[in-house]
């Protein structure tokens, strides 16, 4: 028999409810939450599973989620961190959904010594947010060398044209990737920014304009909303064209391809999700029976970094610098932190190790043609 969903819901939010009743007058633990609906959803169960679990040492946890996580704009992102690093009780904060946000957010958390783990958020400049700054990804800078090397594989020299998201996450990122076309002498025959706020205008002269340029490959650095748009307008004056994308069309609608636009694009992503690590396969499981929905990237990430802020308040207290501290110390004085998606450590910047895996959307959704990619 399968549950409804408000019912689904009811048992998690019952569930949280007995432990506290259990705790008495004890406050809550808490941990801030800047995320799109996926990562929610990944920060739930993990809130849920920790209080079945007893919660931190008898005392609920629970989360305080902020509107506004899909925005770019730094003025919602800063409302975000200022009102969760005011709040005592938040141990530390998961977010924010893109690497805008977060390098906004990050400002503030740091200053006020409050832990920030991003869970997807990639951009080369957030290794130096500060110490309280960590994230779950690696830095663009090696995505674009792995997105350089599919191009070139062979000793392949495409005609390419690259469209790049105009904020902190696209700049970068394209600057990095040019440099390392370049490097390969690799023809750059047309680079434009776009706006991930809002449609793409004039999609019949754009695509035409690719196609003048003679391009073999486009490269899309954003995420999936615009390429979605161009796509068929594209194919319709270059058929033949391959296109390669960066990790940020690796959502749901990918997942899903309802329409078959996507069918062929190939992308970089951070996780196999259809991996065989076996608290992988549990997560997958586990999300699929509570929300009915299919686990993401950003779903495992998200239940991953409150997974984490959870074991460190149980080990080292609920004190801000303590649980920084612990996060450092994953990899070196302490070994790395059994995540659902894989061992979590951080470097001095608080980055993970780089890994990458190249997936390709099909007509019944994405299949991973090469796992654990290096970078």
């Amino acid at each position: 028999m399968t549950v409804p969903m408000r019912f689904r819901r009811a048992a998690v939010t019952v569930g949280t409810a007995l432990v506290a009743s259990a705790c008495g007058d004890r406050p809550p633990v808490r941990i801030g939450v800047v995320a799109i609906d996926e990562g929610v959803a990944g920060a739930r169960l993990a809130v849920a599973e920790i209080n079945t679990a007893h919660g931190i040492h008898g005392r609920a946890l629970s989360l305080r989620v902020m509107p506004g996580a899909g925005s770019i704009l730094a003025r919602i992102a800063l409302v975000a961190a200022d009102s969760l690093s005011a709040d005592p009780t938040i141990i530390g904060v998961v977010g924010h959904s893109n690497s805008s946000a977060s390098l906004s957010g990050s400002q503030i958390y740091n200053a006020r010594h409050v832990v920030q783990i991003a869970p997807t958020s990639s951009a080369p400049v957030l290794s130096a947010a500060g110490p309280y700054t960590f994230r779950l990804v690696a830095s663009d800078i090696h995505q674009a060398r792995f997105l350089a090397r599919e191009i070139t594989a062979g000793g392949a020299r495409p005609p390419t044209a690259v469209f790049f998201v105009n904020d902190e996450y696209g700049r970068p990122f394209f600057q990095e990737l040019r440099a390392r076309l370049t490097e390969a002498r690799v023809p750059l025959v047309l680079e434009s920014p776009y706006s991930q706020d809002s449609p793409l205008t004039e999609v019949d002269v754009v695509a035409r304009a690719v196609a003048d340029s003679r391009a073999e490959t486009v490269v899309w650095l954003g995420r999936s909303a615009q390429l979605r748009q161009l796509l068929p307008a594209l194919r319709r004056v270059a058929p033949r064209i391959q296109v390669l994308a960066s990790d940020g069309v690796d959502d749901q609608a990918t997942e899903r391809n309802a329409d078959g636009v996507l069918t062929g694009v190939r992308f970089a992503c951070f996780l196999d999700m259809q991996g065989s690590r076996p608290a992988l396969v549990a997560l997958r499981d586990r999300i699929r029976a509570t929300t009915g929905t299919t686990a993401t990237v950003e779903t495992a990430l998200a239940y991953d970094a409150v997974m984490l802020l959870a074991t460190a308040a149980r080990e080292v207290g609920t004190r801000r610098e303590s649980i920084r501290e612990y996060l450092a110390s994953l990899g070196t004085t302490r070994p790395p932190f059994p995540g659902a998606s894989a061992d979590i450590a951080f470097d001095e910047n608080g980055d993970p190790r780089p890994s990458y895996c190249l997936a390709e959307v099909g007509a019944q959704g994405v299949r991973v043609i090469r796992s654990s990619a290096g970078p």
